[in-house]
């Protein structure tokens, strides 16, 4: 499903126009962005759990030399689906 498609699927479903449920979900981008740079975690009701996780400094190899290379530590997103999903696809 892409994102025409969805937001037509939730405008049917809510009684929206199309362009209004795009706004939402934009929002929804700007805001999962925002609380995410600030280290907190969000919920998706009956979807997903989003957080970030510090991933540490490293040592990694180059594939083509084999010669140790440092990988820098750096924060990452995580999302964890919940068992509401998990089960639905099942």
């Amino acid at each position: 499903m892409n994102e025409k498609q969805l937001t037509s699927e939730i405008g049917i479903r809510a009684g929206l126009p199309a362009a209004k449920v795009k706004e939402v979900l934009e929002l929804l981008g700007v805001e999962v962005r925002d609380a995410l740079k600030r280290g907190d975690q969000i919920t998706i009701p009956g979807v997903v759990k989003l957080a970030t996780v510090q991933r540490t400094a490293r040592v990694g190899r180059n594939p083509r030399t084999g010669e140790p290379v440092e990988i820098a530590g750096k924060r990452a997103p995580k999302a964890v689906f919940l068992k509401e999903l998990k089960t639905a696809v099942a």
